[in-house]
């Protein structure tokens, strides 16, 4: 016992490798559990490495563009050439503090334990979010519906995660929809043992083929505005609530559904 206490005395403070040294059966309990901890804490290094790498690789291109267009603005004295510059910086500013945010978003998805779950309907949770969202997709000339099903939908969810994976989707048919896109049109509904919310668009969809590649974090099918971030968002929300979300067949557009677990009648 001795030797072993020395040899892990003497480790590296960087060593997260297991302790592999024959040890007495008396503290072999202990060592199993340094080992586990060991490898959650390596396991937990090498995400946040991964997360800082993935966030200076995509957030470099953003903070260019904001840093060309405002080194531009002194030079430009036309006022509709400046007006044009402005309007330029405006919206390369939106992009970086949005993706900022869908950066932090994932992370705290994919790592943090601490969600507020309480019991809701999801038809009216959804409601609200389009509510909010009308405004924005309106001025964009094009029709927003919600239409809600008969049904009260009780779930046991964190409302604030189901607005963002909602949001996330509108945005995400917003972005690729495509200039033929007309409409957008927000169901909710009972199917089964689960309560649904549908978005679909008649935009120019997604092949189904296509599905998967769609949910890997950066991935764009299309080139756009997008961070190529929406739905990976959208898929950790939904195992969070060990829900599902799926691309699912239509004629035209796209139509993605996420699907929730109904509420037990006792809490």
């Amino acid at each position: 016992l001795p030797s072993s206490l020395q040899a892990i005395q003497q480790r590296s403070p960087d060593d997260l490798g297991g302790i592999r040294r024959s040890v007495p059966k008396e503290v072999s309990g202990i060592v199993s559990t340094l080992n586990r901890l060991f490898g959650q804490v390596r396991d937990n290094i090498e995400a946040h490495q991964t997360f800082i790498s993935d966030a200076a690789h995509q957030l470099r291109n953003p903070v260019s563009a904001l840093l060309a267009v405002a080194e531009s603005l002194p030079n430009t004295h036309d006022a509709t050439e400046r007006a044009a510059r402005q309007s330029e910086l405006i919206t390369a500013a939106r992009n970086s503090a949005r993706l900022t945010d869908q950066l932090l978003s994932l992370e705290r998805l994919r790592y943090d334990a601490r969600f507020q779950f309480s019991r809701a309907d999801l038809g009216e949770i959804t409601r609200e979010v389009c509510l909010g969202l009308a405004p924005t997709i309106l001025s964009r000339n094009l029709d927003f519906a919600f239409e809600p099903g008969p049904e009260a939908l009780p779930v046991d969810v964190d409302k604030v995660l189901v607005g963002e994976a909602l949001t996330n989707l509108v945005e995400n048919a917003v972005r690729h929809g495509g200039s033929a896109m007309t409409r957008i049109t927000v169901r909710t509904k009972l199917l089964g043992e689960v309560a649904a919310i549908d978005v679909q668009d008649d935009g120019k969809g997604i092949p189904l083929e296509q599905a998967e590649a769609a949910f890997r974090r950066f991935s764009q099918l299309h080139n756009g505005e997008g961070t190529g971030l929406g739905l990976a968002i959208v898929e950790q929300v939904m195992q969070r609530h060990l829900g599902q979300v799926r691309l699912c067949p239509v004629q035209k557009g796209a139509l993605m559904r996420l699907t929730f677990p109904l509420a037990s009648v006792e809490r």
